[in-house]
């Protein structure tokens, strides 16, 4: 069993990682966004939404976007055709910074349904998320996909997040951190051909992500509250 290297410790690590960080990130940002999102005016929060996120993610994209057109042919990922058309649908010349187009996306169309309550913006979240992964990826433009997929996991971070309360009357143990990781670990050496099963397999590493995270932020606030 190598460190570092194809089929290392390293690499099981590393994917061990990217099977839940942005689905754990996106939990995180509706958690905090959707319990108020009754309470604020749609104009504030689009215009709030854009200089956080857009104005960032145009610099970072038309940054890369000058730099690789002058040095292209040192890129060592060079511009593809249509590179700015494909930056508006948040394919960004800078890899890095796509999360900020998607989480902008994700964030105004739940905006657009202000008026549903979290459980029913989470109904509408499970009917995206199926469509992203049921829908030929070649029908779907740009980052639209990920738009699709992150929304139930940013429905489900606000659902939690209305219901916190009564949530953590359950779940307020790091027992679930134990659970989650074991979970989460364990699904790494299942792998399976059928994209519904696929499908099953990668949102239970997600949530077994969740479940890690959130156990041990209570273990360690329980330890600093002692």
């Amino acid at each position: 069993f190598n460190i570092i290297g194809e089929n290392s410790f390293s690499e099981f690590i590393y994917h061990w990682i990217y099977s839940f960080h942005m689905s754990a990130f996106f939990f995180c940002a509706g958690f905090l966004f959707i319990p108020r999102l009754p309470y604020k005016k749609v104009g504030d929060i689009v215009y709030k939404r854009f200089m956080r996120l857009m104005i960032p993610y145009f610099f970072y994209s038309l940054t890369y976007l000058l730099l690789k057109t002058i040095l292209g042919s040192f890129a060592d990922h060079p511009l593809e055709e249509n590179a700015f058309g494909l930056m508006l649908l948040g394919v960004s010349p800078s890899f890095g910074c796509w999360f900020l187009w998607v989480l902008f996306m994700i964030s105004m169309i739940f905006t657009s349904m202000k008026h549903l309550n979290s459980i029913w913006l989470f109904v509408i979240s499970i009917v995206l998320f199926f469509l992203s992964n049921t829908l030929d990826k070649t029908c779907i433009p740009g980052n639209i996909g990920g738009v699709l997929s992150g929304s139930l996991w940013f429905a489900l971070g606000g659902l939690v997040g209305t219901y916190y309360d009564k949530v953590k009357q359950i779940c307020h143990r790091p027992t679930f951190a134990v659970i989650g990781f074991c979970m989460l670990t364990l699904l790494q050496f299942v792998q399976s051909q059928n994209v519904i099963l696929q499908c099953a397999i990668s949102v239970a590493k997600t949530l077994g992500g969740i479940l890690t995270i959130y156990g041990l932020a209570c273990f360690l606030m329980e330890r600093h509250t002692k």
